[in-house]
């Protein structure tokens, strides 16, 4: 599938899943390899870091190829924001800006408007094993049918792959309570459709759904 080209992407999630996500979409074996993947790491990103940042795009200049500058910070000052507000609107031709965005914090509206967001984690409180597992399975399909809906315009991305591999860590974790011979059975297909998920291009869908049909 071919992936919507953006210029400033706001990632929900931790700096792993980000760097993931970044080398997935613009990784050497990408449908679209970056020239360059840069990443920057805060505690906290001031106006002085934005300034810095911001030079040095406009210093790398324009380019055919994607070149990514992704930022990852515990926290960011409101004013390294607007001292960034031009570079992310008009950013130099090829340039990809990437913020990761953790969940203390605070991204003011004008930042947010002009970003692609996506979503690169779930967290627990969104997803509770034990009542998936309690479920009958039309209603675990139709649970499935909604995180795929979620990601509907790519259902092979880095992010779904992502939330459905945290679902099958807590899937198993709680499958793994029970000690029966069944359970092993089923046990051993969840830890090979956890393999199938790591592999790029998997088709979470099929996955999530063919779990959901054997608990």
């Amino acid at each position: 599938m071919t992936h919507a080209a953006h210029h400033f992407y706001l990632l929900g999630g931790d700096e792993h899943a980000a760097r993931e996500f970044l080398d997935e979409r613009f990784g050497k074996d990408s449908e679209t390899p970056a020239e360059s993947i840069f990443h920057e790491v805060y505690e906290l990103f001031r106006k002085e870091d934005a300034a810095d940042f911001r030079d040095r795009i406009l210093f790398a200049g324009a380019s055919d190829a994607p070149r990514v500058f992704a930022i990852h910070a515990q926290s960011f000052g409101q004013e390294a924001f607007e001292a960034m507000l031009k570079i992310l609107e008009e950013p130099p031709k090829g340039i990809v800006i990437a913020i990761t965005e953790h969940g203390a914090s605070v991204i003011p509206d004008t930042i947010r408007s002009r970003a692609h967001s996506v979503r690169l984690t779930v967290s627990a409180s969104d997803f509770d094993a034990k009542k998936f597992l309690a479920l009958t399975i039309p209603k675990r399909l139709a649970l499935v049918a909604d995180v795929i809906a979620e990601h509907k315009d790519d259902e092979t991305s880095a992010p779904l792959r992502l939330h459905a591999q945290q679902m099958m860590t807590e899937i198993i974790k709680e499958a793994r309570r029970e000690t029966s011979k069944e359970r092993g059975e089923i046990l051993h297909e969840l830890t090979t459709m956890m393999g199938y998920l790591a592999t790029r291009g998997a088709n979470v869908k099929m996955i999530l759904e063919y779990t959901a049909m054997i608990l």
